[in-house]
């Protein structure tokens, strides 16, 4: 008698303790993100599925079980959404229902200037319109020693300007400030640009202002891959004899 007794009770808390370490984290000591789309219309199962299969969520179960006793499989948002395996199935229903995630994913495509940043950054609802382009001008960003100290620069963009690293950066709205993102992007230059191709700017002859002023030019003149060494050809020619371009 005693042992039927037993048996449902290391049951009941097996399942105990399962679901509640199902709902904890799934890595509390990761640094990965995940933008994941939820579309319109998917159940809180096919959610559950989705969460699990990008790597956010331990269970599937435990996730719409927790939904359903929460009677809130109803009132997750259809959006895109930046989460992370450091965050609890709690924490995930939150953002999902509330349609508003703790950080909002940034594209700065290649190309880009500082006006279209600015206008992007506004759209987004980050800053003001005017207020990127007004720190580009303003900002001190004396630590970045790359930037050219040159007359002529954009006025717009002062001497950032196709400094900024086109890329997908994950930024927290309630903590946007407008010269911390830039410093961000100059920064992402330096790493990527300036410290990855070192050797190569200094075998060029030229000075990094060059270059990426040149590159500029090409990237605006050319349509195709194929396009951009014969027309990098001629605007050197051009520039080294003088011609002005």
């Amino acid at each position: 008698m005693r042992r039927f007794l037993i048996l449902p009770l290391i049951l009941g808390c097996s399942i105990f303790f399962w679901y509640f370490n199902a709902l904890a984290p799934l890595d509390a000591a990761s640094q990965d993100r995940h933008t994941i789309k939820i579309e319109s219309g998917l159940s809180v199962q096919a959610i559950a599925d989705l969460l699990h299969s990008r790597g956010v969520i331990k269970s599937p179960l435990a996730f719409t079980t927790y939904a359903r006793m929460r009677r809130e499989t109803g009132a997750l948002q259809a959006d895109k959404f930046v989460l992370r395996p450091t965050m609890s199935v709690a924490q995930i229903l939150d953002i999902l229902k509330s349609g508003k995630a703790d950080e909002a994913v940034i594209t700065i495509p290649e190309g880009y200037t500082l006006t279209q940043i600015d206008t992007l950054l506004a759209q987004k609802g980050f800053s003001g319109t005017g207020e990127i382009l007004r720190c580009a001008q303003e900002c001190d960003f004396s630590s970045f020693s790359f930037l050219p100290y040159v007359s002529g620069l954009a006025e717009r963009g002062g001497k950032i300007e196709g400094y900024l690293y086109p890329d997908t950066y994950f930024v927290a709205k309630e903590d946007f400030h407008s010269k911390f993102f830039l410093e961000r992007l100059l920064t992402t230059s330096r790493k990527k640009i300036v410290d990855f191709y070192a050797t190569d700017i200094e075998k060029s002859g030229r000075s990094l202002h060059e270059l990426v002023t040149m590159a500029s030019l090409i990237e605006e003149e050319t349509l195709a891959d194929e396009e951009r060494s014969v027309v990098s050809g001629i605007l050197w020619k051009r520039y080294d004899d003088g011609r002005g371009l």
